[in-house]
Order: structure tokens, then C-alpha cells, then sequence
């Protein structure tokens, strides 16, 4: 039997299409800019898409410019991500980086007691 490959699974979302959120709610391991931002750990801010090569076509096809990607940590280790978009290029101050890294670091901090947060990557249907 062979193991499919972990999931980002979306687990929340505001302001986005029904038809965008259908298609990007299991991104298998290691697609995307959710994928880079867990396995790098850290903070990202991408002012220009064109240039990035981590974004998914899906989300160049939604209109999405600009966006910051940071970590959702247990510990050291990052579980999840947070992203906010922008339809703009150079979209984000620097404030708006670390308002979305308190954040982030706000909801691992929380989701340390809730169930399913942080568990074993989910695997990926075929």
C-alpha cells in the first residue's frame, strides 16, 4: 500500500470565492506558498507574484499580487500558516507583517489545547 503525501488543509478563510476555496482547500505536500512557509518556518513577504515561484497558478488566477505567509508554530515547529492577499502589488507595510506575525503567534499559542491542531499532517486523497 502506498502512503499518500500530507495535506495543508485550509481551515479558515474570509473574503475569498467559493469557486478559489474549492480549489485550493488540500494542497498536497511540498505545492505552494503554504507548503514554503511551514517548511521554511518563517515570516514571507512577496510584493510582486510574477517573482515568486512558490504561489500556485490558482492563486494567480484569483487576482492575487501581493501577500504575507507566516507561521503557525507549536513549539519550534510549524503546523500551519496564516496568509493575507492582496489583488495590489506592494501591498503591506511592514506594519502589516507584524501585526499578521502577533497574530500567528496568538493562535499557535491558542491552539495548543485545541484538538487537531498541530497533529499528524493529513494525507492527501488521490
Amino acid at each position: 500500500e502506498t502512503e499518500q503525501p500530507p495535506c495543508a488543509v485550509l481551515k479558515a478563510s474570509y473574503g475569498q470565492q467559493h469557486d478559489y476555496l474549492s480549489r485550493i482547500r488540500e494542497i498536497p505536500y511540498p505545492q505552494g506558498a503554504s507548503w514554503k512557509t511551514i517548511m521554511e518556518g518563517k515570516p514571507r513577504y512577496v510584493s510582486d507574484t510574477r517573482e515568486d515561484s512558490s504561489i500556485l497558478r490558482v492563486g494567480i488566477d484569483y487576482g492575487t499580487r501581493s501577500y504575507i505567509s507566516v507561521p503557525l508554530k507549536l513549539e519550534d515547529d510549524a503546523v500551519g500558516c496564516l496568509h493575507m492577499h492582496s489583488s495590489e502589488l506592494n501591498a503591506f507595510s511592514e506594519y502589516y507583517m507584524e501585526m499578521l506575525v502577533k497574530v500567528g503567534h496568538k493562535q499557535g499559542k491558542a491552539g495548543r489545547g485545541a484538538q487537531g491542531f498541530g497533529g499528524s499532517p493529513r494525507e492527501c486523497p488521490q
